[in-house]
């Protein structure tokens, strides 16, 4: 078997190549097949001073090899003669006696040899990779910029904005009665690009992204028992700033409650910001 294997063989695979040497102790023979062998197991004794050339006197088995033949074949020869009268007749005989068995065996009709081979094998990088991109896009004029395109969707969201906040006559009453000319009031800056503008108008936070150029309304529900207003108003001595949001919906909340409960009077700071007259 060793002398039909090659000691090395090529590899070539998924661009991996090299040379593979075999392990002589690796190799491994086994049966791939099997077929049907018949074998005749068989043996002759003689048998001697037969006085009839009878089969009744010849044993009909015989032992072999742990084996049970069977009597298949006798031959027959005179060894002695005697006169019967005046005629000569056979006296004794030998007997040549044949036993036999047929066995069948599986025995194997192919082998088949499994070997491993072992060895290095490489790939070669390439020198060189070629990147293919696709933009996907509106095409835009070749005058454009990128500052142009930014203003043009500032327009489009303060047009939007100024839908939600284009002024009415009950709205601008509403403000200047309260001593309130302006629309908005800063509240913050975060992260050097969100601006806060509070909407008088709207009553609420109007958050801009001064580097995506868009706006968000942002809603802030503060839900206030009169329990919680009354420790309010005794913690700040009913004393509230126009500036910060906290103290305008404290205030907002107070002035709607009935029976005057937290003793807001007209000379408050609060009550003359807030209070309608």
């Amino acid at each position: 078997i060793l002398n039909r294997l090659p000691q090395t063989i090529d590899y070539n695979k998924e661009d991996f190549t090299g040379i593979l040497s075999l392990e002589n102790n690796s190799i491994d023979t086994k049966p791939a097949a099997y077929k049907t062998q018949n074998t005749t197991v068989s043996t002759v004794k003689e048998y001697t001073e037969l006085m009839a050339a009878d089969n009744s006197y010849i044993p009909q088995t015989a032992e072999k090899e742990g084996q049970t033949l069977q009597l298949t074949d006798v031959n027959w020869a005179v060894m002695g003669t005697g006169l019967s009268g005046d005629t000569l007749v056979p006296t004794e005989y030998k007997a040549t006696a044949t036993y036999s068995k047929t066995i069948s065996n599986k025995v194997p009709s192919s082998y088949v040899t499994t070997a491993i081979y072992t060895g290095t094998v490489s790939k070669p990088e390439p020198t060189t990779i070629t990147y293919t991109l696709t933009y996907v896009g509106t095409p835009i004029k070749e005058n454009s910029t990128i500052m142009e395109k930014a203003e043009k969707q500032a327009e489009e969201e303060f047009k939007k904005q100024n839908e939600q906040e284009i002024e009415t006559k009950e709205s601008i009453l509403a403000r200047t009665e309260l001593g309130l000319y302006y629309k908005y009031l800063f509240e913050y800056i975060i992260d050097n690009r969100y601006l806060g503008l509070y909407s008088l108008k709207n009553k609420c936070i109007l958050e801009i992204d001064t580097i995506e150029l868009k706006y968000e309304y942002k809603k802030y529900n503060y839900n206030m028992n009169d329990k919680y207003l009354m420790e309010i108003a005794k913690l700040y001595n009913n004393v509230f700033y126009e500036a910060n949001v906290w103290s305008r919906v404290v205030v907002s909340k107070m002035l709607d409650l009935k029976n005057n409960i937290c003793g807001i009077e007209n000379k408050s700071i609060g009550a003359n910001i807030y209070q309608k007259v």
